[in-house]
């Protein structure tokens, strides 16, 4: 029940995004609902092969390759899902740091709602 919370608290944060970033076009709250499963399908599968993969470059750039690997998830849900459309870099660099800010308050807040119910 929680993750199904999660994935339609991002969802709703990814339309908030779309409607406050240029450069970002959702269609639909059903296109933000798949882009936030496949979101989190890329970010549990792949990137962390791409993260080990790319470890030397990461620390080359104390980190920075980092953000670059975020854009690139969110260019990869773009390709995969028709209605969700970035028109550029900067777009997507912003879309992303907003994303990671916006679904880790989103996690604080089911963590907490779950630590409440632990104690009933």
């Amino acid at each position: 029940m929680k993750l199904l919370l999660r994935f339609f608290l991002t969802a709703l944060w990814i339309l908030v995004l779309s409607n406050v970033l240029t450069g970002i076009h959702v269609s639909n709250f059903w296109t933000a609902l798949g882009a936030a499963f496949i979101l989190s399908v890329l970010n549990t599968v792949v990137k962390p092969v791409l993260q080990v993969l790319t470890l030397p470059l990461t620390i080359f750039t104390l980190g920075l390759w980092l953000f670059f690997l975020n854009v690139g998830m969110i260019y990869l849900t773009a390709y995969f899902l028709d209605g969700f459309h970035i028109d550029s870099f900067i777009s997507a660099l912003f879309f992303s740091v907003l994303l990671s800010v916006g679904t880790s308050v989103i996690g604080a807040i089911t963590k907490e709602s779950k630590e409440k119910e632990d104690k009933k």
